[in-house]
């Protein structure tokens, strides 16, 4: 059963990519256009050259290749929500010089106006079946590509994700360095208990007195002789050793 809406490569638009792959050059798709089909629905032919009435035109907000079929040809651009009043019934496209490529009929859709209470943008998509999709020029202009609503908060959880994951990393960095200076401090009170144990041994043995000053001075003696192992200054005018 043939579709009831469907998409024609129209005969200008036909003779546009041969010329096109003739020359080894790439047509260039820039506008979109709606139209109220002249109030009516109908069947789009090949052989159109304009809509039947055109009702707003703007720039090509995106045209790419299908994921799903290499060639399948996509094509969205988006009414403005200040954009409106009136009833879509027929879709095309646009080369740079003017001349309609593609055309489709659709399904009554309403673009109400601001002074009707509601306010909204319309994405608009039109899918090309190409045999060739080569001789199509996949360029939009970026000083006229508009960003939607849903663009928006697309990006805005985009960049929330990415603020996200760097918190995480910069929290785990952080707690990482805690980490290493726990341990080192750990490490470090450690040496200077076993310094001070070491002290207390040269004092046993010896008779010397063992002294923990913050750590700094951790034995004196009475004589150089009295000294059997030091690990650190040996001070033998003030007769200590320091850490």
């Amino acid at each position: 059963m043939a579709s009831t809406y469907f998409t024609v490569v129209t005969d200008s638009g036909t003779r546009k990519m041969l010329e096109a792959l003739d020359k080894g050059e790439k047509l260039s798709i820039t506008e979109f256009a709606v139209g109220d089909g002249g109030g009516r629905f109908y069947t789009p032919a090949m052989s159109a050259k304009e809509l039947k009435n055109e009702v707003w035109r703007g720039p090509v907000n995106a045209c790419y290749i299908s994921e799903e079929s290499e060639n399948l040809l996509i094509i969205e651009s988006v009414i403005p929500s200040d954009t409106g009043g009136f009833t879509i019934r027929e879709m095309g496209v646009f080369d740079k010089d003017g001349t309609l490529i593609a055309i489709c009929n659709t399904p009554d859709t309403q673009k109400v106006k601001v002074s009707d209470g509601v306010v909204h943008e319309l994405d608009l998509s039109m899918e090309i079946a190409l045999a060739n999709t080569d001789s199509v020029e996949l360029i939009v202009d970026p000083t006229v590509v508009m960003a939607t609503k849903k663009d928006i908060e697309r990006l805005r959880l985009e960049v929330k994700a990415q603020i996200e994951a760097i918190n995480a990393t910069t929290q785990e960095q952080i707690q990482e360095a805690l980490s290493i200076a726990g341990s080192f401090e750990k490490n470090m009170d450690g040496m200077k208990r076993d310094m001070l144990k070491m002290a207390m041994t040269v004092a046993t043995l010896t008779d010397a007195d063992a002294i923990d000053s913050e750590n700094a001075v951790i034995e004196t003696f009475a004589d150089n002789n009295d000294v059997i192992m030091v690990k650190g200054a040996f001070d033998s005018v003030n007769k200590c050793v320091y850490a």
